[in-house]
C-alpha cells in the first residue's frame, strides 16, 4: 500500500492516464537530455492494468466525493490531538484545554457506542457541548448518576452485535482477538466492553473539575472553528473507513497550514494505529496455530510505503511550533520502528541539509539525482553521509539528466548503481511555467 503526502497536487490526478501520444511518439534528445519512454507496448495496457488499482484521492475544501477516487477528508473531533488544536499557549491553559478535550473524547466514545447501530449519527461536538453544559448547571441531580443514566452500560454492551469491523476496529473492543478466531471472543468482547464504557464514564464524570468556564468556554469555540471549516465528520467509523493500495493526501487543498499539518498527523496516527493492530492480530494466529500444533498461519499483511514529498518542511531539522515538533516525532517513531509493523518512509527533498537529523540517520537507502554545483555537491555527501563513496562517482551527480538516479545502499548490494527513471503514465495536475514562456536567445 501507498500513502503519499502531496504538497503541491502532483498527484489530485493520479486516477488518470496519458494520452495515446506517449506510446505512440515515444522519444528521447540525448542532447537535451529530454523525452519520455515508456516501456508498456500502448496505453490500452497500461490503462488496464492501472485501473485494477484501488485509489483514494483525500482533499480539503472543493472536493467532489466520486470524480477520480476524490472525496473530501473527514476528521473526527474527539481523535484529533489537542497539541494541533490549540498550539501555542501557556501551560495552565494548555493543561485545562487537555481536560477539556479528554471529556469530550469521552463523551464521543460513548455517544458512539450507543448510536452506532442507528442510521442517524449524533455530532460529537454539539453532544460533548451538551454534556459540558449539564455539567456546568446541574439541574438537582450529580452528574455522575446523569451519565449512567444516560449511556445504559447494559444496554450499549448489547450493541456489539450490530457493529461492523469498522466501528469495532475505531473502538478497539477486542477487536484483535474478533479477528484472529480466538474460542469465546465475543464473551470476551463484552467483559472489555464493559470496562471500557465504566472508564470513559469515570473520565467525563472528573475531567471537568479541571476545567475552568473560560478554558471550557474557548475550548468550545475552538471546536466550532473547525466544524465550520467542514473537514468534521460525525462517525469515526466513516472518517477512517478504508486505506486504498494507493491513497494521496492533497496536502495543497487544504486553505490553512494548520489544517494541513492536522489532516497529516491524523493519516499517520489511523495508520501507525491499524498497523500495530494488524501486527497484534498476526501474532495471535501465530500462538493459535502453535497451541492447536499446527503449522504457522501465513501472515497476509503487506508493507505499506509513506512517500512525503518535500520533506524537509514536515519533518524539519528545527520545527516551529508545537504541532510542527508533534508532527516530527510522528516521522521519527515510523523512521524507528516502522519497519516491525511494516511501514516504511520514502522522503524526496531538495534540501536534505533541512531534514531531522535523527530520521536521516534511519535512511538505509538513497537515491541522489541532479546536483547544481560543488557546494551543493559537498552538503549533500555530508548531510546523507556519503564520504564511503568516491568521489568521482558523486561527481557524475552533477551531469545528470532528468531521470537520471544514483542508487546506494542496501538496495545497490553491490555498490552504488546508476538507472533512469521510467516514464510518468499518469496526468501531473501540479506544473512549472512552459518552456516557451521563459527568455530565449535570438535565432
Amino acid at each position: 500500500m501507498l500513502l503519499v503526502l502531496d504538497p503541491n497536487a502532483d498527484f489530485r490526478l493520479v486516477s488518470l492516464v496519458k494520452p495515446a501520444e506517449l506510446w505512440t511518439q515515444a522519444s528521447y534528445n540525448s542532447s537535451k537530455r529530454l523525452g519520455e519512454l515508456p516501456h508498456e507496448a500502448s496505453r490500452e495496457v497500461f490503462s488496464g492494468q492501472w485501473s485494477t488499482i484501488a485509489m483514494r484521492i483525500l482533499r480539503g475544501s472543493g472536493a467532489a466525493r466520486g470524480k477520480g477516487g476524490e472525496e473530501r477528508l473527514r476528521l473526527w473531533w474527539p481523535a484529533l490531538d489537542v497539541a494541533f488544536l490549540f498550539g501555542e499557549l501557556d501551560s495552565m491553559l494548555r493543561s485545562q484545554l487537555y481536560h477539556c478535550h479528554r471529556f469530550a473524547q469521552a463523551i464521543g466514545y460513548l455517544t458512539g457506542f450507543k448510536t452506532w447501530s442507528e442510521p442517524e449519527q449524533s455530532d460529537p461536538v454539539n453532544e460533548a457541548e451538551r454534556f459540558y453544559r449539564m455539567w456546568r448547571k446541574p439541574a438537582g441531580v450529580k452528574f455522575s448518576d446523569l451519565l449512567k443514566k444516560e449511556f445504559d452500560v447494559k444496554k450499549m454492551v448489547g450493541r456489539l452485535d450490530s457493529m461492523d469491523d469498522a466501528k469495532l476496529n475505531v473502538l478497539g473492543v477486542a477487536y484483535d482477538l474478533l479477528r484472529s478466531g480466538v474460542p469465546s471472543a465475543m464473551e470476551i468482547a463484552r467483559e472489555e466492553a464493559k470496562g471500557k464504557i465504566s472508564r470513559w464514564l469515570d473520565l467525563a464524570d472528573r475531567a471537568l473539575d479541571y476545567v475552568s468556564e473560560d478554558a471550557g468556554s474557548f475550548y468550545f469555540a475552538k471546536a466550532r472553528e473547525y466544524a465550520d471549516s467542514n473537514i468534521l465528520e460525525p462517525s469515526p467509523a466513516v472518517a477512517r473507513e478504508r486505506v486504498e493500495r494507493l491513497t494521496v493526501l492533497d496536502l495543497a487543498s487544504f486553505e490553512s497550514q494548520e489544517t494541513r499539518l492536522l489532516s497529516i498527523n491524523v493519516a499517520l496516527n489511523d495508520l501507525w494505529t491499524q498497523a500495530r493492530r494488524e501486527w497484534r492480530i498476526a501474532t495471535m494466529r501465530t500462538r493459535i496455530a502453535a497451541r492447536r500444533k499446527r503449522l504457522q498461519m501465513k501472515d497476509e499483511r503487506v508493507p505499506t510505503f509513506v512517500v512525503v514529498d518535500e520533506a524537509h518542511h514536515l519533518a524539519p531539522s528545527e520545527p516551529q511550533g508545537v504541532a510542527e515538533r508533534t508532527l516530527r516525532e510522528q516521522f521519527r517513531t515510523i523512521a524507528a520502528e516502522g519497519r516491525k509493523y511494516g511501514i516504511f518512509l520514502i522522503l524526496a527533498s531538495q534540501r536534505p541539509d533541512k531534514l531531522d537529523p535523527f530520521v536521516l540517520s534511519e535512511c538505509e537507502n538513497k537515491a541522489i539525482m541532479k546536483l547544481n554545483s560543488e557546494p551543493v555537491l559537498n552538503m549533500a555527501q555530508g548531510t546523507l553521509g556519503l564520504d564511503d563513496i568516491q568521489r568521482s562517482i558523486l561527481r557524475k551527480c552533477l551531469e545528470c539528466g532528468t531521470g537520471r538516479v544514483l542508487l546506494l545502499g542496501q538496495w545497490a548490494s553491490d555498490g552504488p548503481q546508476w538507472l533512469h527513471c521510467a516514464a510518468r503514465r499518469t496526468v501531473e495536475s501540479g506544473r512549472s511555467l512552459s518552456h516557451e514562456h521563459w527568455a530565449v536567445p535570438p535565432d
